[in-house]
């Protein structure tokens, strides 16, 4: 006890001798990633009023299949800016693993 009153007494002086506690910092906004989310949301939001549109003169697979392609486009311009290496033949393997049971899992009816 005698230990944590010391301590205690040594954190109240040099409170004491800066002039008071220090103040809390103000909260800083991460303005990219603020940015992100509100492009992320207006462009997910968008795509409904896109889909609606398109539905009176495409079919949906052609829908499917534009939304893909316009996906793999923007996915592989970024990639190619970023200089990504491509995956090994190992984690092609696994990635498309994945994508077949994600997918077989959506289309089976829930039991």
């Amino acid at each position: 006890m005698l230990v944590d009153d010391a301590a205690e007494a040594s954190v109240e002086a040099a409170v004491a001798v800066a002039g008071g506690p220090p103040a809390p910092a103000a909260p800083r906004t991460d303005v990219a990633a603020l940015l992100a989310g509100l492009v992320t949301v207006t462009l997910w939001g968008s795509s409904f009023v896109a889909i609606r549109a398109a539905d009176k003169a495409m079919s949906p697979g052609a829908i499917a299949l534009g939304r893909l392609l316009v996906s793999s486009v923007v996915l592989g311009t970024v990639a190619l800016a970023r200089r990504e290496p491509l995956p090994s033949r190992r984690d092609l393997a696994r990635i498309g693993a994945y994508g077949i049971l994600w997918l077989a899992s959506i289309s089976t009816p829930s039991i």
